[in-house]
């Protein structure tokens, strides 16, 4: 019950006090911000959703559950990253298509929500796995740690830089959750080694390119994300 109270605390605290500290304009503004970025990452969800009930009951057993648990982690960064990349290159014309022309003078204010679309699924996936170590008292601990960071964030970077800051304590807020998290599970799955990093940042910066390519070669931003896609798959 009080975890449910913690969460809905760090992910709506934002809104309240936009409409405290600016007006119901941007209030709807960053309502529908924070509307894009859950879907996209109600999407994210689907990396990692399926595959917890196997961990847990690998968890419960002493299984070797460290080799899923990397693996979501590869999956995560392979993914989530890559859509950042890809926003910051046309979501521009993504949120036009969506919302309309009216929105071109806020759209600065997607972009301070593109970290959520890493850091929000990985604290999600960090906690599952605190549940699944009978860890509760720590996740109750980092929704608690969740709540303060975005009430604290919301009014100090609100007061000071409006609803972009308020923009930014959103993903702040679920960052502190995401390493309290981390903190706490270091001991139970072991790290990625250097040659695994170095696969990963590969991938990354052939996202960048790929990307940044197509996104020069057609104006379609449909087209640039479903080539992009085909093009990055094989990576």
């Amino acid at each position: 019950f009080y975890s449910s109270i913690c969460g809905v605390t760090y992910t709506r605290v934002g809104a309240i006090l936009t409409k405290i500290f600016l007006s119901e304009y941007w209030m709807g503004i960053y309502a529908a911000a924070m509307r894009l970025f859950e879907i996209i990452i109600e999407f994210a969800y689907i990396i990692y959703k399926p595959l917890m009930p196997k961990i847990i009951q690998m968890i419960e057993h002493n299984g070797e559950y460290n080799k899923i648990v990397s693996l979501v982690f590869k999956l995560c960064i392979l993914i989530y990253i890559p859509i950042i990349i890809g926003f910051i290159s046309i979501g521009d014309k993504l949120i036009i298509y969506i919302f309309g022309e009216s929105i071109v003078k806020e759209i600065n204010l997607y972009y301070y929500f593109l970290p959520s679309i890493f850091i929000y699924p990985m604290t999600s996936f960090t906690s599952s796995l605190l549940v699944g170590f009978n860890m509760h008292n720590n996740y109750f601990y980092s929704t608690v740690l969740g709540a303060i960071c975005s009430i604290i964030l919301n009014i100090l970077l609100g007061h000071f830089f409006g609803v972009y800051g308020l923009a930014v304590s959103y993903s702040l807020s679920i960052l502190f959750m995401l390493g309290y998290n981390f903190f706490v599970l270091k001991n139970n799955f072991r790290r990625f080694n250097y040659k695994e990093v170095l696969g990963l940042l590969f991938c990354l910066f052939t996202s960048l390119f790929i990307i940044n390519i197509f996104s020069f070669m057609f104006n379609n931003f449909l087209i640039v994300i479903f080539v992009s896609i085909l093009f990055y798959m094989p990576v």
